[in-house]
């Protein structure tokens, strides 16, 4: 969850950096989730720091030199994006191997925040766009994989 709040930090500041408003609050919302499940992960949560969220840290990082290096925002968005994705799909994964273990209530919600997101943006911005459009789409594959799971149970 680590990895996951910091891509939210950078996901929020790029997008404010290229004129976000109103999607912000998806991004923000969001990261304070990440971040307040991180802090309670430390105490109540189970294994340690592996291979990939050392990996996932290490690309988020590269991100932000990429924008710093730019002045780009979108280049730091888009690779967070894409972390953000390969964490999306070991959760896929998870809930194909642990069925139950994802609420489809909350990945629900999420996809749900996502497509308001997309009409929050307010103009057509590939840039302002993608995050939300992401997030809809990637939050309903994981419901459908969770429900998918699940059926096979019973």
């Amino acid at each position: 969850m680590a990895d996951w709040s910091i891509l939210g930090g950078i996901l929020f500041f790029s997008q404010l950096a290229k004129g976000g408003t109103n999607s912000l609050w998806l991004i923000g919302v969001q990261t304070f989730g990440d971040i307040l499940v991180f802090v309670l992960s430390i105490k109540y949560g189970i294994g340690g720091m592996l291979k990939r969220d050392i990996f996932a840290l290490l690309a988020a990082f590269g991100g932000l030199v990429i924008w710093y290096f730019t002045k780009e925002g979108s280049y730091a968005l888009f690779i967070a994006i894409f972390i953000d994705a390969v964490g999306a799909m070991l959760t896929i994964i998870k809930s194909f191997e642990q069925p139950g273990t994802e609420s489809v209530f909350a990945w629900s919600l999420t996809s749900l925040g996502g497509l308001l997101a997309i009409f929050a943006v307010g103009k057509l911005d590939f840039v302002l766009l993608a995050f939300p459009i992401y997030i809809f789409v990637m939050s309903l594959v994981i419901v459908f994989s969770a429900l998918y799971s699940q059926r096979k149970l019973i």
